[in-house]
């Protein structure tokens, strides 16, 4: 027999004057109401007070989003998901589970803006040589015009610091005329140019100026050719078009600024920021998944994870229906990686699984370093 919910709004009432923020105990009502569709809670009041110091570090709507996308799987697979322990847990490890994921793609997509930056510098430099920031029109406007706000930025931001120490001296004159002085120094050195070397110039670009350059019809085609540095998909028919690099960019640049900013949301997934981040790699000729495995072997960030509902299925299929290491003679057992040879680009992608094998967390090191020499 199902057990009688308790008054949450009675007990909010209670837990007032310890619990003071109105919004906060509301918040938690709300999300309450929530998680107890999905299953079992514990101790009532310390259930609400658990949910309630959560808040502090978590934005409410937030938490409503990711809670509201759990009914909908919970309601969606019913017969696979019963959660029969404690259901509040199970959201804090959706969250987990996110920041998780999104270590694992921040790197990956890390990996792909270095050869973007890297390539965009070179093809410049080859057309216009090393000092191609200064080539009249060349850099986008809209590029130009970002960077001179940050550089005045940052002298605003000098300037209030000057002002705020100056103020908290009290009021002494040789350093109101030294305070003076700072100030003029920083406005005469404020970055006026753009840096002259391509290189340096580049390591300024946010992603979103980054984008921006291959945004540019100008650029994607006439001398400076942009659109060369990317070749067909699978090695054979057209590269791909500039509204297609674009979408792809799009795709990345949003669920990376989701993750720079701590914003799980309503969408949990980052299956579609993977295949856009390997499709891109594909086009600029390196597989995503060989260059990962390259650099990463002491932690278990194996790009697979990134394919999240798909993974299960995936790892019983390669297991025949055992989760057990593919090296002979392995009795360590879990926690086991699906080893990709290949970043999938689209699902379901066949060529991507075909090799794919599982490893122990020692054996994946391993296979690692054998495939990649890494030491």
């Amino acid at each position: 027999m199902a057990s009688e919910l308790p008054n949450w709004q009675e007990l909010s009432d209670r837990l007032a004057s310890t619990l003071p923020s109105t919004s906060y105990r509301a918040a938690t009502l709300q999300i309450l109401e929530k998680v107890t569709q999905l299953g079992p809670m514990g101790d009532p009041e310390r259930e609400f007070r658990r949910i309630y110091r959560f808040l502090h570090y978590n934005e409410p709507s937030r938490v409503i989003q990711v809670l509201d996308e759990l009914l909908k799987a919970h309601t969606e697979r019913r017969e696979h998901l019963q959660i029969r322990n404690n259901a509040w847990k199970y959201v804090v490890r959706a969250f987990d589970s996110w920041v998780g994921r999104a270590r694992i793609f921040y790197l990956a997509v890390g990996i792909v803006e270095g050869a973007l930056r890297s390539r965009l510098n070179e093809r410049l430099t080859a057309v216009y040589g090393p000092t191609w920031p200064t080539q009249a029109g060349l850099v986008p406007s809209s590029v130009v015009a970002k960077l001179k706000e940050e550089a005045d930025a940052t002298v605003i931001a000098t300037i209030h610091r000057i002002v705020e120490e100056t103020q908290s001296a009290g009021a002494d004159p040789e350093r109101q005329v030294s305070a003076f002085d700072a100030i003029a120094k920083a406005i005469s050195t404020r970055d006026t140019e753009l840096p002259s070397n391509g290189e340096e110039f580049c390591r300024r670009l946010s992603f979103s100026d980054l984008r921006t350059f291959f945004q540019s019809k100008r650029l994607w085609g006439s001398a400076a050719n942009l659109g060369s540095l990317f070749r067909p998909l699978m090695g054979h028919g057209d590269p791909p078009l500039r509204g297609a690099v674009d979408e792809a960019l799009k795709t990345i640049h949003e669920v990376r600024n989701e993750i720079a900013h701590y914003r799980p949301s309503g969408k949990l997934s980052f299956l579609n920021g993977l295949l856009a981040t390997a499709k891109l790699a594909r086009w600029l000729e390196v597989d995503l998944q060989d260059f990962y495995s390259a650099v990463d072997t002491k932690f278990s960030t194996e790009l697979s994870h990134l394919l999240e509902s798909h993974y299960p299925p995936l790892r019983s299929r390669l297991a025949n229906g055992g989760a057990t290491c593919a090296t002979d003679g392995c009795a360590l057992g879990d926690p086991i990686d699906i080893l990709l040879q290949r970043a999938p680009t689209s699902w379901p992608d066949e060529d991507a699984v075909r090799d794919a094998s599982l490893g122990c967390a020692y054996h994946r090191v391993k296979v690692r370093e054998a495939a990649h020499g890494v030491v």
